[in-house]
């Protein structure tokens, strides 16, 4: 998606970062970002990007399965995702992933 919103160029950053708790200053989240520097998300539509079937681009062949996808995937894993766009300057996607104790016999 990122690279479809820059069809003239621009910059992709993909950026990872821990979040801590800030009371206990244990690490509480992880956090992936993917930023694009593309023309935006016209903010009438933001809200319905993440439903399935919806998409800008069915005329270039987009499903609009992609960010429903996504989306599904990660709530599934106990995270979020957030959507942060301005039009003609780009936009940022956040992933948000619980911490989670995994215990292994190994």
């Amino acid at each position: 998606n990122a690279l479809a919103a820059m069809p003239n160029g621009g910059t992709l950053t993909i950026r990872t970062y821990l979040i801590e708790d800030e009371a206990s200053g244990h690490l509480q989240n992880a956090a992936i970002e993917v930023t694009d520097t593309g023309m935006g998300i016209r903010e009438e539509i933001v809200d319905k990007i993440f439903e399935p079937f919806f998409t800008t681009r069915a005329d270039a062949g987009g499903t609009g399965l992609g960010l429903g996808l996504c989306r599904m995937l990660i709530l599934e894993m106990g995270g979020g995702i957030e959507v942060e766009s301005e039009l003609g300057k780009g936009t940022t996607f956040r992933i948000i992933l619980k911490q989670t104790n995994v215990e292994s016999d190994v």
